[in-house]
């Protein structure tokens, strides 16, 4: 497997990309429809779509895209970045195969930071206990809405 760019130079995220590749149909199958079982989430989302309308959204943080999907069938003009970040968590396997993947976790005020840093108004941050373990993995969930002051 080659990991540089046509100049020769490595390329050192190659091995996360890859290693996310090997689970990512999985990944989204396993969470695609988590929504359902997630009344607090869907409420939240019902509420910003309605809110922004057909407004430009990023999702930051998206995953394979559920959430996007949720609120594109709502309406919502939007788009998702998926960032891993820094090394918080390590896994050497996902759904039964190997992996390298390195994920990032972070607070609602360190992220609101950083959105208010990047020019962003930041309206509103929540952060909620996750749900049972057989509905999602046993970490914080943040939400936070922020925008962008038109110029």
């Amino acid at each position: 497997m080659d990991d540089s760019d046509p100049g020769g130079v490595r390329n050192p995220t190659s091995h996360i990309q890859n290693s996310y590749d090997s689970v990512a149909r999985e990944y989204a199958d396993e969470i695609y429809a988590e929504l359902a079982d997630k009344p607090f989430d869907r409420e939240l989302l019902d509420r910003f779509a309605k809110r922004v309308g057909s407004g430009r959204v990023c999702d930051l943080g998206c995953g394979p895209g559920q959430i996007a999907r949720y609120l594109w069938e709502r309406g919502v003009n939007l788009f998702g970045l998926f960032h891993l970040g820094t090394e918080d968590a390590h896994h050497d396997e996902l759904f039964g195969r190997p992996v390298s993947l390195d994920v990032a976790y972070f607070t609602a005020l360190e992220m609101s930071w950083y959105l208010q840093a990047a020019g962003f108004r930041v309206e509103e941050a929540l952060e909620r206990d996750p749900y049972a373990p057989e509905i999602e993995y046993q970490s914080r969930r943040g939400y936070i809405l922020a925008s962008r002051p038109l110029k």
